[in-house]
């Protein structure tokens, strides 16, 4: 008997099959692990320094180039594609397969913490090893200029809106502005007339304080 005629005899018993087999597959679809993006290592890290206020081109001749010149006798780097852009400098470092990670990114940290004449204004360098748990579709966005933080950040904040409002942006984050200072300077000869102690001062600002 072959199984088209077996099938046509038995219909009963043939449908039973397939729905047991349906019910299984479906729920073993539903136990399955499912990740957006799937954890794997790229083999890849990142290197970001903030340089405020500067240009492209002072960004990749005083950071950029000094940082790959650094980088360049690692063990286990396969290649090196950088970028200068106003204010920042990124330098991706792409890893031969098989290299101890951990290691690399000490010995990564350690090279560039290393340099000796990066300018003073630029902030600590951030380091980033990737994969696709922080690699997902992506833009970067630079915005800076030789104007004050607050503006910076008022105009980053509108950006980070605008971006969010778009369908499939999962989120935004802003990065590279300073934290928020104020600076009081206290007159002596102020304090002794109107009898006032400096640790007074500093109490009523430290009351104040929303930080």
């Amino acid at each position: 008997m072959n199984l088209a005629r077996f099938s046509v005899n038995r219909k009963i018993l043939v449908n039973m099959v397939f729905l047991i087999l349906v019910v299984l597959g479906v729920a073993r679809y539903r136990e399955m692990p499912r990740e957006f993006f799937p954890n794997a290592n790229l083999n890849e890290a990142l290197v970001t320094i903030v340089y405020p206020g500067a240009s492209a081109r002072e960004v990749e001749q005083q950071i950029t180039v000094k940082v790959e010149e650094a980088v360049a006798e690692l063990n286990g780097l396969d290649e090196v594609i950088s970028t200068s852009q106003q204010s920042i400098s990124m330098v991706d470092l792409f890893i031969d397969e098989g290299t101890n990670l951990d290691k690399f990114m000490l010995d990564l940290q350690a090279a560039v913490n290393n340099i000796p004449d990066l300018p003073e204004e630029a902030e600590e360098a951030s380091y980033l090893e990737l994969d696709a748990s922080v690699i997902q579709p992506v833009c970067f966005v630079a915005v800076g200029g030789r104007i004050d933080q607050s503006v910076l950040l008022e105009v980053s904040e509108d950006l980070k809106k605008e971006f969010m409002g778009i369908r499939g942006v999962k989120s935004v984050e802003i990065s590279g502005l300073r934290e928020s200072e104020v600076h009081v300077d206290v007159h002596p000869d102020l304090l002794d007339h109107h009898g006032v102690a400096l640790g007074e001062i500093i109490a009523a600002l430290g009351r104040r304080n929303l930080d």
